[in-house]
């Protein structure tokens, strides 16, 4: 009896014990939401940066609408009143945007207003939503970005994320060092870029359109429409690649090479497709429908 007694006291004391190290490996993690809206009488154009963080930018119809930013903070430490603290260091910037000033480029980030302990962490997820006509430039160092109906040009950069937009401005260009691109552009000037992931374009509502689309691991797929135009030239080093067939209509052809060339729609600018390691697919959908035509079930193999 004593010895079971024991033993039942020496497995608690070792569960509490076992719980105050997990209470000092696993953080703790406080939150605060600021949002604050401004005249878009101005601004044109919004310069995001998020060294931990996801972006959102969001377009309105609206051009009298409201700029709103919401930001997200969350703070994390090894315990509450530590976390609580780093969460009262931390500052939303917001440059551009002050009474009477008037500028034309609003710069949103984020800073520690005191050197940071070194059990702190911090991130920031920003929400923009502006008139959709601004031009967006989005840095984010470990983050999402997501960029929506937007009618200015767009530079987008995540070292960690996936970047998802929908854009028709001049210029769209995306680069990711590990994450997917899912891009949505019916501008002219494209540049889609990804070390590790794999990149997905939506031309098929764009005219002509030219630029560069590369991954280095990953597949690429490129949907194209009745109205673009370029001089598509596709490659890959370990993979396949899948054309339109122009001897064909909009056939599609399985090539046994690994590149080819295709002149889609009135030509144009060149359109250059480039993977290391993957495949590359082009298809092509009738105006106002999302599958593609003739034979979309043709097999890669």
């Amino acid at each position: 009896m004593l010895r079971s007694t024991i033993i039942g006291l020496v497995a608690v004391l070792l569960i509490a014990k076992m719980a105050t190290g997990l209470r000092s490996i696993l953080p703790n993690s406080v939150e605060r939401t600021e949002t604050k809206t401004f005249s878009p009488k101005f601004t044109k154009n919004f310069e995001v940066h998020s060294d931990n963080g996801s972006i959102e930018v969001v377009g309105q119809n609206d051009p009298e609408a409201e700029i709103e930013i919401t930001s997200v903070l969350q703070a994390s430490a090894h315990d509450e009143e530590s976390a609580a603290a780093a969460l009262d260091a931390m500052e939303v910037t917001i440059e551009g945007m002050e009474p009477g000033k008037g500028a034309e480029t609003c710069k949103v980030g984020w800073r520690w207003k005191t050197p940071p302990k070194s059990d702190w962490s911090g991130t920031v997820r920003f929400k923009i939503e502006a008139p959709h006509k601004v031009n967006v430039t989005c840095d984010a160092q470990n983050g999402a970005l997501n960029v929506s109906n937007v009618s200015g040009t767009a530079s987008l950069k995540s070292e960690n994320g996936k970047i998802v937009a929908d854009t028709s401005g001049r210029s769209l260009e995306a680069r990711t060092e590990n994450g997917v691109i899912d891009a949505k552009y019916t501008g002219p000037h494209l540049q889609l870029h990804a070390k590790n992931g794999t990149v997905t374009a939506d031309l098929s509502h764009a005219a002509s359109v030219e630029g560069d689309v590369t991954t280095q691991n990953g597949a690429v797929t490129v949907t194209v429409g009745d109205d673009t135009s370029c001089e598509l030239k596709a490659s890959t080093v370990n993979g396949r690649v899948i054309l339109p067939d122009a001897k064909k209509g909009w056939l599609k052809r399985l090539l046994r090479s690994r590149s080819g060339h295709a002149t889609l729609g009135k030509g144009g600018g060149t359109l250059k497709i480039a993977v290391a390691n993957g495949v590359v697919k082009v298809r092509h959908v009738k105006a106002d429908s999302d599958s593609s035509s003739d034979d979309d079930d043709e097999s890669d193999d």
